[in-house]
């Protein structure tokens, strides 16, 4: 993602809300078919993602 701006918080937050809904859902489908170690690899890569859009949003807020 180097190189990439993020801009606008509110545009952001938006994408994040678009997303959650299928997300879950997803995850849901995952859990009830016994995938539990998919669903597992799924929410890491997920927590990576918020930690790296978190640090770049207090970036530019500074």
């Amino acid at each position: 993602m180097e190189g990439t701006h993020l801009s606008n918080r509110s545009s952001h937050a938006e994408t994040l809300r678009t997303v959650s809904d299928p997300l879950h859902r997803a995850r849901r489908v995952i859990r009830d078919g016994g995938h539990a170690a998919a669903m597992f690899e799924i929410d890491t890569l997920l927590q990576v993602a918020q930690t790296e859009v978190a640090r770049r949003l207090e970036r530019n807020d500074r």
